[in-house]
């Protein structure tokens, strides 16, 4: 619902990473009915909205839906399976174009999820391209960027690899310190997120193991972990990552630690050989 022609300001990625999840999960629930996507654009706010006819849900069920790692218990939902991940992340999605997202729903009658972001009309105007008008910055972008998760657990890999994806990024996983310190040593990674703690080889050894040689060996490493405390900080970068990501994960953490890491000027991230 908008004006013919308009062209809006928005990151592409990120509304199609919302869109893909809000509308699988409609489909995922929906045995009987239909899926309706609408997109509406108003005073410089976009709105998109998905109604479905699936089983609905109570007040209580639908206040809990975008929590973290939450997912409404019921047959419906181990029936169509998933991780529960996929609304936590259109929250985090749209709180990072400064918007927000909702649910109306009732039991037995179906749901209408919907996001709001800001989103300026793109000038298409000659002048808008004009050689005394600074240029805009570029959007943030992972495109081409191959990144590596190191997580043993699979909803924490999940999220990281969803939120990265969602800016371009081809993400590879690693289910504990050793794998990802093979598959570091065998590619040439663009960065690696690690969690510190995991079975067979912990992420501060498999640094070790990364900086000993391969592919990877000058690869910026930020370390994924709980304990991300500001008094902790500091001992996390003496063993020799560039920088920490918290759990629970929030996408604007792990996109500004991904991006400075990224910016670092390559003297700064070259790791000396012998």
């Amino acid at each position: 619902k908008a004006s013919p022609g308009l062209m809006l300001s928005v990151d592409p990625d990120r509304v199609r990473q919302i869109l893909l999840n809000l509308v699988s999960n409609a489909v995922k629930f929906t045995q009987v009915g239909h899926v309706t996507l609408e997109m509406e654009w108003a005073d410089g706010r976009l709105t998109g909205s998905v109604t479905d006819t699936g089983p609905g849900m109570t007040d209580e069920q639908a206040a809990r839906l975008f929590q973290r790692f939450s997912q409404i218990d019921g047959s419906a939902t181990r029936k169509a399976g998933g991780t529960g991940l996929g609304l936590a992340i259109c929250k985090g999605l749209s709180e990072a174009m400064g918007g927000t997202v909702g649910v109306q729903s009732t039991l037995g009658v179906g749901s209408r999820f919907w996001f709001e972001i800001a989103a300026e009309a793109a000038a298409l105007a000659p002048s808008a391209f004009s050689a005394d008008k600074p240029a805009e910055p570029a959007a943030f972008t992972l495109d081409g960027l191959e990144i590596l998760v190191a997580d043993d657990h699979p909803s924490n890999r999940e999220l990281a690899r969803l939120f990265l994806a969602g800016f371009g990024a081809e993400v590879t996983q690693a289910v504990n310190g050793r794998e990802a310190a093979d598959l570091a040593g065998a590619r040439r990674f663009d960065l690696i997120l690690m969690d510190g703690r995991m079975p067979v080889m912990d992420g501060e050894t498999s640094l070790k193991a990364i900086r000993s040689g391969g592919l990877s060996q000058a690869t910026p490493v930020l370390a994924y972990t709980a304990d991300a405390h500001p008094s902790t900080v500091a001992e996390w970068l003496g063993k020799g990552f560039v920088g920490v990501v918290g759990k629970p994960l929030l996408a604007e953490e792990l996109i500004a630690a991904v991006a400075e890491a990224l910016a670092a000027p390559d003297a700064l991230r070259r790791i000396a050989t012998a």
